[in-house]
């Protein structure tokens, strides 16, 4: 009734208002807003102050909910203002101005909140005072405008309105009584020929008749519109409910219908035009609210006899209103605030489920008593509610296509993850998969071979089924009449469908760009990052619940990044990117978390694995640590998947045996199929403590797919990189150690994986070397990789049979190494060779490595801060041994021809990239024929180019031009070849490119090689050798200079022995007669082996007769040669590897044995002896070792001669080497008399170093001086005072408190073992012979040339002959 009397208007909401009691005792209470503090400063600034916080609150307010903080705030301070005015009415200007200044006319929410505050105090009982200043002030607010009086005619009670003079009490009842006998009393006249329920059922028939008809047969929208107004017209009937009958039969014609019928839509909407705009929002806001109250009529609700159940809100009702939202009929914001849940409601709801789940993960890992299934990751789905119509209506807003709208209440609602409820989430991707549809047919044809067939086979179906309809008679005609229009279908093509207006609907075979809203389908694969980002950013993880399209954007993004490799001519270096943009999101928070979620599909890890490798690997990397640091954060599901996966992981750790490693691996892989990520994480971090579970984890890995495994290499890389200490004090850390030895045998295992990562980053770690504060010790990761994937390990005490063995050839060698390994080992060994080996040369890692590696080396000898020398020394031991690794690994597996490529000139090593001269000749050796690698700069190396080409250029091209002759001859002559023929001059050939090839240039003058040599070294250095004898020494190898014809022998012979015994017990016939053949096999290539041995080594000694005479003849400082030789050759090469070593001893018998002119070997010996001293201090233990087994065959020279005069009389009795004077020609050499006496003072000066080393206050120099004892122990000490000595002294080291338990004391113990065991040999004093005080002097003479004290090693040095160069 009040209602009648309000003017039109807007009529806003009554708002929600605290209790009124409340509200009265807040009179009285304490102000927070209008404090008596600012009311006695109102003039000065408690006015100005209180106008802003009303104007503040208001601004909130305006924008904000109810019951939200800032409407609060605004009703507190209202009723703070009107409870001023109660206490005080001389208050009653100052508040009203208030009002006028903060806005209160311009604000429509204010003026309510007012009038509530004003009608609940004047419900309240309160003194006359008080409630006479409440009716002046609200009667100041309507003459000053500020509150319209409608407002309080519509909130106000009757007995309010009389006291306030809005409106007399008598008027307002005289008013009511006039509208209720109107409503109630009035009688009404009907015309019975215009009733209004005719008109409403010729309404409904209308419409009805309208929507289902067919297109042909449907009125147009204005015949349809002229017949509502006629029927409106004559019956008198309400247009709002006319438009809602429409609505109706709009509603149940579009819901029985797969898709959006365009035409029926446009006719529709063109009628409902004719409304007001306004009514069709309110419309379906009250369809909504409707069912929000259960769906129920009030007299049922009310009625407790009622069983009908509450109903939910129907789909029909939500495709309506999307299609009205779609078509612009409506608003979306306007008919959202019709809708529940309240956002803020959905988002708290959203809160407490993420907090939820992340205690459930966190309780994970509590371990329980009682027995519990194991728990997954069911029950993680957030419920939005069964009746939530956001959620249906997004739904249907994306099943009908309409992206634009739908993405805006996604972005809106963001932080509810509406993606969450399976109807948005399969919505969504039924998007994509409409979407990517056509490029997918288009660049993914090899995969769709199956579904293609599929496809054909049902639309053979279809048309069958087509043609059956057709010929049911008319009656099936006049159904299908009219309805037979061009759909696009999912190939691109037109065809007919029965239901053809429909298009655009995901339930529908359309195209989405059908609709006038539709997306664009993707047509061009460059496009697609920009299209699907968009819609998957919603999606996310949930693209889990869609396997197929999961699969389908793997394949679509793999062609992409195939297309750009393409256009980048398949050429990626390290700045090109390939995962970037919209590609980058799509993959990084989309694919990956949806892959973590999808739990074991082996299918899924393959499609993704595809997409991946196509990567190189430091993006692959990148997307790894995303998905590591910030891919489980995404969605509280994939926290708690994470928390899952790490219990099974910690339950693989804890059962895993050398018994379980086959069940557990295969427990453990189903885990690893989604999150391989954390699976390895979680093993590695096992690894890194216990080194005895390698075997059975990387038994456990071969189930592993390719994912798992490059996922293992990242945390793997990232073990090593993190900021922890990699050595604990005199070792490496435990955790470095194993990590290393773990990767080894894991490369080992699995060789086809990721390599290049890992070599790459021992590379940038050791080119970063000022960077490290421990220099050098991925090192180790290195040597753990070659040796576990080549099987070439650095063995420190090789034994004698092995030693000579590699002065073999490669048979020779295979057969005397120390460790065997099975066939499965060597098939897995050899596949492992042939990954690094092109990983190195493909990389080009080679170079890099020798150089980094050399370096390296001095690096740690001269830059780095290592406290201890024990490890310094150990770390340089390991940085040479991995050098050597490398390079006798490279030089094997490569050709000639290759390693060459791979390698800059012999100048280029030495010069440009510093390395030392030894280290270039060994890393050069195999290809020191190549005029590339030998020539210096600035030389044309074409043959008959220029002037630099020698007589040496010239005969190796006519022996070539002979050879090629001589093949072509022999082709034509000899008959055809067996397969054993062919295959041993294959290995003669072999033989001879590593034996003979290089006996043609040794030592001949004017070669490239020797031109180079002179750059090498400083000039003066060639007035004392020349570069034909110093790259004589360094060209050639110990196979060129001996032969190991009794090693070849034995082994021959032990191979017959094999034969003859017979098979063992336990060996089958069919084994034995493959092992026999292997056996005989073997003896002939043995055979075949040491014949091109004896060749090659015969060929060596004939050239360097021929050249040893003009080696030395042209120096100008001939008295140097010996020490310039010991500098530069003897002592550099010694060092390098016990191979090397033994070669140097050898390289000094033959050039003795050749008669070397102008060579004194006798000075050259003594300088040798005098620079023990400093090379036992300034070595590594594993140098000491090798530089021992050089003394070793030294001193086994000396003693021969020594001992037998007419061995030395042989051997050194002739030889221009041990000549009194060979200055003077055809002078006498010296006797075997005065020998001995030089041999007795190098006895006492050697057991001088060895009593001074022991007694070193250095640990290292203890420790060298022991392993060199040790090495040599079996022809030193002579002396049995000698020896007595020392084995006292090693004995007190043994014995000694302060050694307890450290390896100095083991060591010391076991070197004075050795030499107990050589007492019985050792002679006394008086043996040895005594010398003449003439003949001594002449001895000592020879002795004592540019002698130097024994114990001033520095003074060897400035002449040439002392320390290491």
């Amino acid at each position: 009734i009040i209602v009648s009397l309000i003017p039109p208007g807007p009529t806003p909401r009554r708002t929600s208002f605290p209790h009124a009691r409340a509200l009265q005792t807040m009179i009285t209470s304490a102000r927070k807003h209008i404090t008596d503090r600012l009311l006695s400063n109102w003039d000065k600034t408690g006015k100005k102050k209180a106008v802003e916080i009303l104007k503040k609150f208001a601004q909130d307010a305006a924008l904000a909910l109810p019951g939200s903080t800032s409407s609060v705030s605004l009703k507190t301070l209202l009723t703070e203002i009107v409870s001023t005015v109660m206490l005080d009415q001389k208050k009653t200007s100052d508040m009203v101005t208030l009002c006028k200044e903060g806005g209160m006319e311009a604000h429509s929410h204010m003026q309510t909140a007012m009038t509530d505050t004003i009608w609940v105090l004047s419900l309240e009982k309160s003194e006359e005072d008080q409630r006479k200043g409440l009716n002046n002030f609200a009667k100041e607010l309507v003459k000053t405008d500020q509150i319209p009086s409608w407002l309080y005619l519509e909130r106000l009670t009757k007995k309010q309105l009389g006291e306030m003079d809005i409106m007399p009490s008598a008027t307002i009842n005289t008013k009511e009584v006039r509208t209720r006998t109107r409503m109630y009393l009035l009688q009404r006249k009907f015309n019975l020929l215009r009733e209004e329920s005719e008109g409403w059922a010729k309404v409904v028939g209308e419409a009805f008749t309208f929507m289902n008809s067919p297109k042909k047969d449907r009125l147009k929208p204005k015949d349809f519109q002229q017949r509502l107004t006629s029927l409106l017209g004559y019956f008198d009937l309400d247009p709002n409910r006319i438009m809602d009958i429409i609505l109706d039969a709009f509603e149940a014609e579009i819901i029985s219908k797969p898709a959006v019928d365009t035409q029926l839509c446009a006719d529709v909407f063109e009628v409902l035009d004719q409304f007001k705009p306004d009514a069709l929002c309110s419309l379906l806001g009250f369809k909504f609210q409707f069912y929000q109250k259960g769906g129920l009529h009030p007299y049922f609700s009310s009625s407790s006899s009622s069983s009908k159940a509450p109903a939910s809100t129907p789909e029909s009702l939500f495709r309506l209103a999307s299609l009205c939202i779609a078509y612009g009929k409506i608003e979306l914001n306007a008919l959202w605030s019709y809708l529940l849940p309240a956002d803020q409601t959905m988002i708290e709801s959203r809160e407490k489920f993420v907090q939820d789940i992340m205690q459930k993960a966190a309780k994970v890992h509590v371990i329980s008593l009682k027995e519990e299934k194991m728990q997954d990751n069911t029950g993680t789905q957030h419920d939005l509610g069964s009746n939530n119509q956001k959620v249906d209506l997004i739904h249907q807003l994306l099943d009908i296509g309409d992206w634009r709208h739908a993405q805006k209440v996604l972005n809106y609602l963001k932080p509810v993850m509406m993606a969450s409820s399976e109807k948005v989430s399969s919505k969504l991707c039924e998007l994509i998969a409409k979407i990517i549809d056509p490029v997918y047919r288009k660049c993914c044809v090899k995969y769709r071979l199956l579904g293609a067939a599929l496809e054909k086979h049902e639309e053979e179906q279809n048309q069958k089924k087509g043609s059956s309809r057709t010929g049911d008679g008319e009656n099936a005609g006049e159904e299908e009449d009219g309805m037979e229009v061009e759909v696009v279908d999912g190939k691109g093509t037109g065809s007919q469908h029965p239901n053809s207006d429909y298009v655009g609907s995901s339930s529908s075979s359309g195209s989405v760009s059908s609709l006038p809203w539709g997306m664009k389908p993707v047509e061009d694969l460059k496009q697609l990052p920009d299209v699907v980002w968009p819609i998957a950013e919603h999606l996310s993880v949930y693209l889990h619940r869609d396997p197929k399209l999961f699969t389908k954007l793997c394949r679509l993004c793999c062609e992409y990044v195939i297309s750009d490799k393409k256009s980048k001519k398949n050429v990626v270096v390290k700045g090109d990117k390939l995962l970037e943009g919209k590609l980058e999101l799509i993959i990084e928070e989309l694919l990956i978390p949806a892959f973590s979620l999808m739990g074991s599909n082996p299918a899924m890890a393959s499609e993704l694995w595809k997409l991946l490798k196509e990567f190189p690997y430091w993006e692959r990397h990148q997307i790894y640590g995303f998905w590591r640091d910030h891919g489980y954060k995404l969605a509280p599901e994939m926290r708690m998947q994470q928390a899952l996966s790490i219990k099974h992981v910690q339950q693989f750790n804890r059962r895993i045996s050398n018994t379980t490693k086959k069940m557990m691996g295969r427990f453990l892989v189903k885990v690893a199929f989604s999150n391989p990520m954390v699976v390895v994480d979680g093993i590695l971090d096992q690894q890194l403590e216990y080194e005895n579970q390698h075997d059975w984890v990387l038994n456990a890995f071969k189930y592993f797919h390719g994912l798992a495994f490059d996922c293992l290499i990242y945390c793997m890389l990232m073990k090593f990189s993190m900021e922890k200490t990699r050595l604990d004090g005199l070792h490496l850390a435990k955790w470095f150690r194993n990590g290393s030895k773990f990767c080894g045998n894991f490369y080992h295992s699995f060789p086809n994986t990721e390599l290049t990562a890992m070599i790459q980053f021992v590379v940038n770690r050791l080119k970063n070397l000022d960077a490290l504060d421990e220099t050098c010790v991925e090192v180790v990761i290195l040597r753990e990789l070659v040796s576990q994937m080549t099987g070439i390990n650095v063995v420190e005490d090789l034994g004698d049979v092995q030693l000579e063995g590699q002065s073999g050839g490669p048979i020779l060698q295979g057969e005397t190494a120390t460790f065997r390994r099975d066939k499965k080992k060597k098939k897995l060994l050899r596949k492992s060779t042939g990954y690094l080996l092109d990983c190195l040369k493909s990389n080009k890692f080679i170079l890099p490595l020798f150089l980094l590696l050399s370096h390296a080396k001095y690096h740690i000898m001269f830059k780095s801060e290592i406290p201890h020398l024990v490890l310094m020394s150990e770390l340089i031991d390991k940085t040479q041994g991995v050098l050597i690794q490398l390079g006798e690994f490279v030089q094997q597996g490569l050709k000639t021809s290759d390693y060459a490529q791979q390698l800059p000139s012999l100048y280029d090593l030495v010069k440009k990239y510093h390395l030392t001269p030894a280290d270039a000749f060994y890393i050069a050796r195999p290809v020191l024929q190549d005029k590339r690698i030998s020539s210096p700069p600035k030389v044309d190396t074409k043959v008959g180019g220029g002037s630099s080409d020698s007589a040496a250029t010239t005969a190796v091209k006519m022996e070539e031009e002979e050879d090629i002759a001589a093949k072509k001859k022999k082709k034509s002559d000899d008959p055809p070849k067996s397969k054993e023929q062919l295959a041993r001059e294959r290995l003669l050939k072999a033989q001879k490119r590593n034996s003979d090839g290089p006996s043609r240039y040794l030592g001949m003058p004017g070669t490239p090689l020797c031109d180079t040599a002179k750059l090498l070294l400083p000039p003066s250095t060639w007035d004392k050798i020349s570069p034909e004898f110093y790259t004589v020494f360094w060209e050639m190898d110990r196979c060129d200079l001996a032969v190991p014809e009794k090693l070849y022998e034995d082994q021959i012979s032990k191979l017959k022995a094999q034969i003859a015994d017979g098979p063992s017990p336990d060996l089958k016939d069919q084994k034995w007669s493959k092992e026999k053949d292997r056996m005989f096999k073997t003896m002939s290539k043995l055979r075949d082996e040491v014949a091109a041995q004896r060749k090659n080594q015969k060929s060596v000694m004939e050239t360097l007769k021929k050249r040893k005479d003009y080696w030395l003849a042209d120096m100008k400082s001939k008295s140097e040669t010996g020490s310039c030789f010991l500098q530069y050759c003897i002592l550099p090469r010694c060092f390098l590897t016990p191979n090397d070593a033994l070669y140097c001893a050898k390289f000094l018998e033959t050039i003795l044995k050749i008669d070397t002119p102008w060579l004194s070997m006798i000075h050259f010996y003594d300088q040798l002896i005098k620079t023990i001293p400093s090379c036992i201090s300034g070595c590594t233990s594993h140098e000491a070792a090798t530089y021992g087994r050089f003394l070793n065959e030294v001193l086994r020279n000396l003693i021969s001669w020594k001992d037998d005069a007419a061995v030395y009389q042989k051997e050194c009795g002739s030889k221009r080497g041990f000549s009194s004077d060979f200055f003077v020609k055809n002078a006498p050499t010296i006797s075997h008399f005065n020998y001995c006496d030089v041999f007795a003072k190098w006895c006492r000066r050697i057991y001088s170093y060895f009593s001074g080393g022991l007694k070193s206050d250095s640990e290292v120099h203890q420790l060298n001086t022991m392993s060199i004892i040790k090495s040599v122990h079996k022809v030193f000490p002579r002396l049995a005072s000698h020896g007595a000595a020392l084995s006292s002294k090693l004995r007190e080291i043994a014995e000694d408190e302060k050694n307890t338990g450290r390896s100095l004391a083991v060591r010391a113990m076991m070197v004075h073992t050795f030499l107990e065991t050589q007492k019985k040999y050792w002679k006394k004093e008086e043996i040895l012979p005594g010398a003449p005080a003439k003949a001594k002097t002449k001895a000592s003479d020879v002795g004592r040339k540019k002698k130097s004290p024994p114990s001033s090693a520095a003074g060897s040095e400035k002449k040439g002959g002392g320390g290491k160069a």
